[in-house]
């Protein structure tokens, strides 16, 4: 039940972000992509006929949720079973050449794995070697910054004490010329 239920606010999720103009509805073609999409990642084995069928374009306009959830709970819902061996914690890497299956001990550790895995591609995508090297830069950059911040306040320092000094000076011998 938990699966069905993770499974659940996730396809509200995505229902809510294809629903661009608020209304609580959705194009039918949307809809007929992202349960291609469900069965694909699911890996469903789908009835297109029924997927044609339940989506006709003979209706009127967008679909509701509610109007979704009759075809979800027969078609995808129900043929969702546990990750393979009852273990909840599973994801796939997929390659141009491979999909890799991998299996986290816990959902914090494949959130972890999940965060690592996009932060490389990440920076594989910005061109930079390593998220080590990327940080080092950014460490660099912060201290450069803190120093030149540090500098200039020193510098600020020092002239507000000219500053002062020669205020103290200019008193001094203003205070002479008056006893004079």
């Amino acid at each position: 039940m938990a699966l069905r239920k993770e499974l659940l606010k996730s396809i509200w999720y995505a229902f809510t972000a294809l629903d661009v103009e608020k209304s609580g509805k959705v194009s039918k073609s949307q809809l007929k992509v992202l349960s291609h999409n469900l069965y694909t990642v699911l890996n469903i084995p789908h009835d297109p006929v029924a997927l044609e069928e339940h989506f006709r374009d003979d209706d009127d306009g967008p679909v509701s949720s509610q109007g979704y959830m009759p075809y979800l709970n027969k078609y995808i819902l129900d043929k969702v079973l546990p990750d393979r061996e009852g273990k909840r914690c599973m994801f796939c890497v997929k390659t141009a050449s491979r999909t890799y299956e991998m299996s986290a001990s816990d959902t914090r550790q494949r959130q972890e794995w999940t965060a690592a895995i996009q932060t490389a591609i990440r920076l594989q995508a910005e061109g930079k070697t390593s998220l080590h090297k990327d940080l080092k830069q950014k460490r660099r950059e912060q201290r450069e910054q803190r120093e030149r911040r540090r500098a200039a306040k020193e510098e600020e320092l020092l002239r507000l004490q000219q500053l002062q000094e020669e205020k103290e000076r200019k008193l001094q011998e203003l205070e002479l010329l008056q006893e004079a």
